[in-house]
């Protein structure tokens, strides 16, 4: 074939390419797609693109070049004759070095952009691991040729990378074996490349670096004297780019060698001068956050830890300098990276420098102290928190460990540290940070909280402040008493006389962030109040004070409505309530002590009838439900954590008028106020010498939830309730989900006292069989019936024996059948978020039935199972519903507890349920349903039972997991997977190898009988876990490799 009709060729490919990225119709990309792979497959294609290579510059048609040699180097590199081999190489080879615009000389006009070129490296890289099996020294020779010569020394850098890259891939595109030979070849040559690089930047840094002044010496040494001296440089886009370019290498290789082979001086002291250039640090930086963060410690290390240590001693020195200045010349990536650097340091060697005497760890903190509080951004200044959250954490756990007090070295330290770190948290300290953080938009934590930037920060801020307190309690709350004594109380007490004067408060700017600032004290202390516990009695006086004025504070709010004066205000005075709140504990103690002492109780008692003369009145008034939620809250806490000695005589008068005081109250605030009244009836005294009061708390409990239930109790007889759908009226439904909603509410608060439940199911008994006979009613509101279930769920967790057997029976058994066929269609139609709550709710209530030991709910297994298989499954199995995950949790617990009550036709369809989700690609429910098969195994020997069932099952769930790890489809679960296979085998060893094995092979198509034949042998017939495990990876690789060659 001519040059034209070549060259004619190329534009018809670079037409098809260009249709190929440029459309966005995927019928027309996969007929393309298939054109494409179909002049891959031809036999002169090979040929074809090499011409391309040197006469096209379209970037479609070099890609699509490369990956035809690509595709020929991965799957039939040894079919092509040698001179063939050596022909493609040095074409790929001379494009790499000399039409890529290695150098700043270059005089190629159309350089080829990045991607390309790393594509290009990457078919040279992989074409060398034929060469480099053979003779890895003369390979890598040539390359650190390349290196050493300044025409090509970034090309031959870039190869060093892509060869780290192409010789560990875990692509599955060489044999395994072939994989383990590379590896360990170039991890024995890896200290000729490591220092090819290492003088490559020494090089560098000598050319374009210079002395900007010397160091003294900062720390007594006594493992030589690295380099702590500071340099400017001037580096050309040259020097940068290959500066760049050995890093990136660095860094490939630091991913995998081992820890021992870097630990070089010459590697740490280049790295470090280079860390102390104005500029081009940042690489530098995570080549030492990559050695650090390997926390394997070989022989020597310390040597190594503390040559380290000084270097980033001398750095933060240099940072912290000239009172601060220093820090504004360093820029913001730098100091990100490098704070990384001192987090992964502390975190993975803390433990091995803080007691050694070579390390001065009070001088570090010292220094780490100032750069923590010199950073002016806070996401800068919380990584650094985060830091001594770090090293807080490691002295609590030594002290906890030892049973000894913290070293009292780091007292006064940390004493100033906590201190300046509260000045953080305050706008008199820190207007300027504060505000300028968001506390308007909520976002949700790694904890599933939903709070402001500014919250965060704050509440991270005061994590760290309460563990110092942890660590010296005293002290520290000796440290923080004066911001309570001094600002809180002369806050309220300003407050107080500019409302005597007449002062209108909503525009009061004196407040403005006086406000915001004791919100954030009340806030620390009410996070320091089991402190107050732990040292009750060296800090009674303290904690008495301020809960007195905590008290005093709380009543001027209810009384002066302070909420209207605007939303800081009303934060306030939640964290009023809340503060409050974090005291019960503490209150608990209190009760508990005066009991002891004749003639304390009635102080004590006169502090919870005022608490409780404080709380009621909001609850009167149209107070904001934010509030009203953090009152109902307190009440709670105080009537299950504090459990006062006569609590239920002096909240009789609340007791009797609760109704009237909840009628006007929204539904959410009565489902807090209720259970609080509830728990403060049915919640006797701790102390078991003490009365339990059964015969004056029986009868109070009777109306009091009478007054709840009975406008519920009289719908069924509203006459033409049903026929007259007087059941569709809004206010019926709406007075049915109060109810349900607060009901459900006291029995999930239900103290756990056999007395207490036994009431409670008495008080609700006639609400039991009224609520079962509105789920009937309302099946076509979703609303009400997810209400219902919520209802019944909670009441069988926490009243199980007291509803009794046949209730709970009587009650699956309606749920089953009314919402089998249509209605489950309709609930589940169209993503129903509802119907699948409530479908949810079902499936969770069904479990929790199954789970009940014994053989009371046997009679449900059938209809439960039906209703699972028949009805459910169908409708679940292909979808991506969220009800996947409950239900096979539902089936698992079937098995768990009633494989023997089962028949063998259900536990078939079970287990081929279980099968068929584990072929599909859901990540999170292979694991969970691998986890119950695991344990499933573990009790009642399930692998067993499952071979057993030949032929039904047979080798069926081997074959499939061998399936599911050839397929790629849950590479992140293989060592789980092979776990599973491995206890499967161990069942019949001989069979495993003997019967399953063939039979799998046979059935493989793709494969030649040679390749069966290798696979076969390859894998030993080892027995013992190691060896299997390693003998499946090979297999799983190489059945894998031996499919894409020939494909």
């Amino acid at each position: 074939m001519n040059n034209n009709d070549m060259d004619q060729k190329a534009k018809e490919l670079q037409n098809v390419l260009e249709q190929f990225y440029s459309t966005t119709d995927n019928p027309k990309r996969k007929e393309i797609d298939t054109i494409l792979n179909n002049y891959k497959a031809q036999s002169d294609s090979y040929e074809h693109v090499q011409y391309y290579l040197v006469h096209s510059d379209n970037q479609y048609v070099i890609w699509f070049s490369l990956s035809v040699i690509e595709d020929k180097v991965n799957k039939a590199w040894s079919s092509i004759s040698v001179s063939s081999q050596n022909q493609t190489k040095s074409l790929l080879l001379d494009i790499f070095l000399n039409k890529t615009g290695s150098t700043s000389n270059s005089t190629v006009k159309n350089v080829l952009p990045q991607f390309i070129i790393s594509k290009l490296g990457q078919v040279i890289a992989d074409i060398g691991r034929y060469e480099f099996e053979s003779n890895p020294q003369n390979y890598l020779l040539n390359i650190t040729n390349l290196v050493r010569n300044p025409l090509t020394s970034i090309r031959g850098i870039n190869l060093l990378q892509y060869i780290s890259e192409s010789f560990t891939t875990n692509k599955k595109v060489i044999s395994q074996q072939k994989k383990t030979i590379l590896k360990k070849l170039l991890h024995q040559n890896s200290p000729i490349i490591i220092q090819v690089l290492v003088e490559c930047l020494g090089q560098l840094f000598d050319q374009n670096a210079e002395k900007k002044f010397k160091h003294a010496n900062l720390l007594a040494f006594h493992v030589g004297s690295p380099d702590t001296n500071t340099y400017t440089a001037s580096f050309n886009a040259e020097s940068g780019n290959l500066t760049k370019a050995v890093f990136d290498a660095l860094l490939s290789y630091f991913s995998w060698i081992p820890l021992s082979d870097l630990l070089l001086p010459s590697l740490f002291d280049i790295l470090f001068k280079y860390l102390r250039l104005d500029k081009n640090s940042i690489p530098a930086l995570e080549c030492l956050n990559e050695i650090v963060s390997k926390n394997l410690v070989p022989k020597g290390f310390e040597s190594f830890l503390m040559r380290i240590f000084h270097q980033v001693y001398s750095l933060l020195t240099d940072i912290v300098s000239n009172g601060g200045q220093q820090i504004n010349q360093y820029h913001p990536d730098f100091l990100k990276k490098f704070t990384q650097f001192i987090q992964i340091f502390i975190n993975n060697h803390l433990g091995r420098i803080e007691t050694n005497p070579n390390f001065p760890i009070p001088d570090f903190l010292g220094l780490l102290f100032q750069y923590s509080f010199f950073q002016s951004e806070p996401e800068y200044f919380l990584q650094c928190i985060d830091i001594w959250s770090t090293f807080l954490d490691y002295l609590i756990n030594l002290s906890q460990e030892n049973g000894t007090p913290p070293p009292s070295k780091y007292t006064d330290g940390l004493l100033l540290f906590q201190s300046e770190l509260v000045k953080r948290i305050l706008y008199s300290f820190s207007n300027n940070t504060l505000s300028e953080l968001d506390d308007e938009e909520k976002e949700v934590n790694e904890n599933g909280i939903s709070e402001t930037p500014l919250e965060s920060y704050i509440k991270k801020c005061i994590e760290v402040v309460a563990k110092v307190t942890e660590l010296y309690p005293e002290k520290s709350l000796e440290n923080l008493y004066p911001l309570f004594t001094q600002n809180v109380t002369s806050f309220f007490c300003k407050a107080e006389e500019s409302i005597k004067q007449g002062v209108s408060m909503e525009n009061e700017q004196q407040f403005q962030y006086l406000v915001k600032d004791v919100t954030t004290i009340l806030h620390l202390f009410g996070r320091l109040a089991d402190q107050f516990v732990v040292s009750f009695a060296q800090t009674f006086t303290a904690a008495n004070f301020i809960f007195q004025k905590l008290l005093d504070m709380c009543l001027f709010s209810v009384n002066q409505y302070v909420y209207k004066f605007g939303s800081d205000w009303e934060k306030l005075q939640i964290e009023l309530l809340c503060t409050i709140r974090s005291f019960c504990f503490w209150l608990a103690e209190y009760g508990n002590q005066v009991r002891a002492v004749v003639g304390q109780q009635p102080d004590f008692d006169s502090n919870i009838t005022k608490l409780i003369s404080i709380i009621v009145p909001l609850f009167e008034r149209n107070a904001p439900e934010s509030i009203l939620t953090s009152a109902g809250k307190l009440l709670m806490s105080l009537a299950t954590i504090s459990k006062p000695l006569n609590l239920f005589t002096q909240m009789d008068m609340l007791i009797s008028n609760i109704h009237n005081i909840c009628a006007p109250l929204s539904p959410s605030i009565q489902s807090i106020i209720y259970p609080a009244i509830s728990c403060t009836i049915l919640l006797p005294p701790s102390n078991v010498n003490l009365s339990q009061q059964w015969d004056q708390r029986r009868p109070k409990y009777s109306p009091f939830i009478k007054g709840i239930t009975a406008s519920f109790l009289e719908i069924p007889q509203i006459p033409n309730f049903i026929e007259g759908k007087i059941f569709c009226k809004e206010e019926l439904i709406q007075r049915v989900l109060r109810v349900l909603r607060v009901v459900t509410a006291i029995i999930r608060t239900v103290p756990e006292v056999t007395q207490a439940k036994s009431i409670l199911h008495d008080g609700i008994q006639d609400t039991l069989k009224v609520t079962l006979g509105l789920f009937r009613v309302y099946i076509g509101y979703p609303i009400v019936l997810e209400a219902i279930l919520d209802f019944f769920f909670v009441l069988f967790e926490f009243l199980k024996a007291q509803v009794g057997v046949v209730f709970t029976q009587q009650t699956i058994s309606t749920f089953l059948d009314i919402l089998g066929g249509d209605n489950l269609n309709q609930l589940l139609s169209g993503g129903n978020d509802t119907g699948i709550s409530i479908i949810k709710k079902l499936i969770e209530i069904l479990t929790f039935i199954v789970q009940q030991p014994g053989n009371s709910f046997e009679s449900l297994l059938g209809s439960t199972i039906e209703f699972s298989m028949e009805k459910l499954y169908p409708m679940i199995v292909n979808s991506t519903s969220v009800l996947r995950s409950p239900f096979f949790t539902l089936l698992y617990s079937i098995l768990d507890n009633h494989w023997k009550h089962c028949q063998q036709n259900q536990i078939n369809s079970i287990l081929t349920a279980f099968q068929s989700i584990f072929k599909q690609n859901d990540v999170n429910l292979f694991k969970q349903n691998l986890d119950h098969f695991e344990k499933l195994n573990s009790k009642l020997k399930l692998y067993e039972k499952i071979s057993s069932m030949e032929p039904v099952f047979g080798c069926s769930f081997i074959s499939m997991f061998f399936e599911v790890l050839i397929s790629d489809t849950q590479s992140v679960h293989t060592d789980d997977i092979i776990i599973t296979i491995y206890r499967f085998a161990t069942l019949n060893f001989d069979k495993f190898f003997n019967e399953f094995f063939t039979t799998f092979l046979v059935q493989k198509n793709q494969l030649s009988n040679e390749q069966k034949q290798i696979l076969r042998s390859n894998f030993s017939n080892a027995t013992d876990q190691p060896t299997f495990s390693t003998n499946m990876t090979q297999f799983i690789n190489d059945f894998s490799y031996f499919s894409f060659i020939n494909s």
